[in-house]
């Protein structure tokens, strides 16, 4: 990572940025193709729950069915009501309240496996994208990590919002979707059937609905904005500040942090304000629309009712069956802003999941990396500066070499290039000219992977993950017995501060000791810190080479595990 100074102190990984500037986000709209093939890349990441997708969508096309046969039904018990014989009245009320019943008990079931499975079927695709995202992100370059947009609470926010909203705009939406499908069919047939002139004219007004609904997503579309966008500035300045809150407080910093937030949210907000007016209009056209197509139908429905050309019972059973299925057409059109949604973030996964990394971590074509390396390292002729600063230039010329098995360390202030150097040994970055060189040959050669399983690295501020000790030395090699990680304590001298733990917390023996949890040294009394656990991490892997890094300056140690202290600045 670029390095910087701050009161003398060498500060490196995550930062607090109180810089408000952002780059402006431009929505740009899919093409229908690429809509198109994005929606099919999706499904075949859904492939494996078919299954569940088909039963889904029976019980959607089913649901569907019954909203049209509701709707008929209570037509028809109200033209049953105008009925002067009072017997016939009864009876026929009391068939129409069991079909009722069963329609009912038939609606819970479909229901039920239309919800069920297609919750499935989104969970299943949810899982499926994170787990691509996450592959994706960890592929990239350092470099890629170090411009602003790919911050680590913008990637954070991505990974849980991208996900979900493909799956709440795609997954969830689909079945929607194939239930009014079936409903429009059922109730288009029937009108048909019944009173085909009423139906023709109903039928007629569908399209000012839909013309509204189709107006009020292109104008969301066109000036909402990427909403999520403007609101990841203030979340991540609140991610930041929070991660850096020992920082914040000592500068006393929290009303200025709070201020940079408010100030943040202000473009979201006016932003929403035009959404909110824009959509209302919008959608009090739609609903006039519908309103509209409701009266003229009746006031048609009652014109043929009056010159005999059909009568009461068949005209309301098509004003409300076709009325439902206005009601569904209009349902799944306001399902606009949903898809809007999930067609950004479709590209925003799909941005991620296709970038091809400049510097390939596992490239089958490269050179694998002999099982036993002598370990000495070389640079030769080397210039380099940062991709997110190109214009500052950090080496000219820079020859370098280390012997193997030996110790080279490398001292001087903050900002020097220290961390550079490391930096190009572990190619995390590329050299504008010259080459690395590791046993005489260029490490662009190797296959990254295998050469990172060598070379062992001891940070200035170690992360530790959120478990025992004893786990996070285990992480250090797979296939670690428990004696090894014993073993590995011992060689790394942390077994000074496990056998002062055994005597105040009165823990029966070492291994005990590894599995208690470090994040409360005063309920254990021992001082171990994160150096210690990561030096018996990277001793446990036995690496031909170690880089060790210490507070001002870092330490090339090659040939094994080499105590700090043995290196003199």
């Amino acid at each position: 990572m670029p390095e910087r100074v701050v009161q003398g102190l060498l500060v490196q990984g995550t930062h607090l940025s109180l810089d408000a500037q952002f780059p402006n986000y431009r929505l740009e709209k899919l093409a229908f193709k690429e809509q198109a093939s994005s929606f099919w890349r999706l499904a075949k990441m859904n492939s494996p729950e078919w299954v569940y997708a088909l039963v889904g969508s029976i019980g959607s096309v089913i649901c569907g069915s019954l909203s049209a046969f509701f709707a008929y039904v209570l037509s028809a018990v109200l033209s049953v009501y105008y009925n002067p014989d009072h017997a016939y009245m009864s009876r026929e009320i009391a068939k129409y309240c069991y079909l009722l019943i069963g329609l009912s008990s038939a609606a819970l079931i479909f229901n039920t496996l239309q919800h069920s499975f297609w919750d499935i079927v989104g969970e299943n695709l949810t899982k499926r994208v994170r787990e691509k995202m996450l592959t994706a992100v960890l592929k990239n370059e350092i470099a890629w990590f170090d411009q602003e947009e790919n911050e680590s609470a913008r990637i954070a926010a991505r990974l849980a919002l991208d996900a979900n909203n493909v799956r709440s705009a795609i997954g969830d939406r689909i079945s929607v979707i194939v239930q009014n499908t079936a409903l429009m069919l059922v109730a288009c047939t029937a009108g048909f059937v019944l009173q085909w002139r009423l139906a023709l004219v109903l039928i007629a007004v569908f399209p000012l609905v839909v013309a509204a609904t189709v107006l009020q997503k292109m104008f969301m579309n066109g000036f909402s904005g990427d909403l999520e966008a403007a609101h990841s500035k203030a979340t991540q300045l609140a991610g930041e500040a929070i991660a850096n809150v020992r920082t914040v407080a000592a500068f006393n910093s929290e009303a200025k942090i709070v201020g940079l937030f408010s100030s943040n949210l202000e473009t979201p907000l006016r932003r929403c304000f035009w959404k909110g007016q824009i959509a209302g209009s919008g959608f009090g056209i739609a609903q006039f629309s519908l309103y509209a197509s409701y009266a003229l139908g009746l006031w048609y429905a009652s014109w043929l009712v009056k010159h005999g050309i059909s009568d009461f019972s068949n005209t309301i059973r098509v004003f409300m069956v076709l009325m439902v299925s206005a009601n569904g057409a209009a349902e799944t059109l306001t399902l606009a802003p949903d898809f809007i949604k999930g067609g950004r973030a479709m590209r925003s996964v799909f941005d991620l999941l296709d970038r091809k990394t400049e510097i390939e971590p596992d490239d089958p074509d490269a050179t694998p990396v002999p099982d036993r390396l002598r370990g000495e390292v070389e640079l030769k002729h080397v210039d380099f500066s940062y991709p997110s600063r190109p214009d500052i230039p950090i080496f000219r010329d820079l020859n370098l070499r280390a012997r193997a098995g030996k110790i080279l360390a490398l001292v001087g202030p903050s900002g020097c290039g220290k961390s550079s150097v490391i930096a190009l040994v572990q190619r995390f970055y590329e050299p504008s000219s010259g080459r690395v060189m590791i046993d005489g040959k260029d490490i662009r050669k190797y296959n990254l992977k295998s050469l990172r399983k060598h070379i062992a690295i001891v940070p200035q501020e170690p992360c530790l993950f959120a478990t025992t000790i004893y786990e996070n030395i285990a992480y250090g090699s797979d296939s670690a017995t428990e004696a090894e990680i014993i073993e590995a304590a011992t060689l790394a001298n942390a077994h000074k501060f496990a056998t002062r733990a055994i005597m105040h917390a009165r823990i029966p023996s070492l291994s005990d000791v590894l599995k208690e949890n470090e994040g409360d040294p005063v309920a254990m009394d021992v001082d171990l810190d994160s150096n210690d656990v990561c030096i018996t991490v990277q001793t446990l892997r036995w690496a031909l080479m170690m880089l060790l890094f210490s507070s001002g300056r870092e330490h090339f140690a090659f040939g094994g595990t080499v105590d700090e202290d043995s290196v003199h600045e």
